[in-house]
């Protein structure tokens, strides 16, 4: 009987050890592309898609407040906003994340609202 106790204890130990590796891979991951996104910002074709994602997951996990999501968000979309092409990307972008944190978004929208070029 210890035998078997300890081998669930192994296997308990090792699916925990691959599970943390799998999360600061993801974790490295998403820091990567981050940062590969900072580089683009000065691109005329730049668009924040892996930053709003990245702030979105980090809000749905309560990683980082509401308050700071729709400040991050307004303040990179509000630059954004004066060019038509790039105001039409970012509302098709919200309307992606609207999915998952619909009333936030609702409330980015509002803020944006004085920005966005008809």
């Amino acid at each position: 009987m210890q035998q078997a106790e300890k081998m669930r204890c192994a296997l308990r130990t090792a699916f925990f050890q691959v599970d943390v590796r799998r999360l600061l891979f993801l974790y490295l991951q998403r820091m990567i592309l981050v940062a590969k996104e900072n580089q683009r910002i000065d691109r005329v074709d730049y668009l924040p898609v892996i930053l709003f994602y990245s702030l979105s997951s980090e809000y749905i996990d309560n990683d980082i407040s509401k308050e700071k999501l729709l400040a991050s968000i307004v303040k990179s979309a509000r630059e954004l906003m004066y060019n038509k092409y790039r105001s039409r990307k970012v509302l098709e972008l919200l309307g992606e994340l609207a999915k998952s944190i619909p009333i936030e978004i609702r409330m980015i929208k509002k803020e944006l609202e004085a920005f966005i070029l008809k």
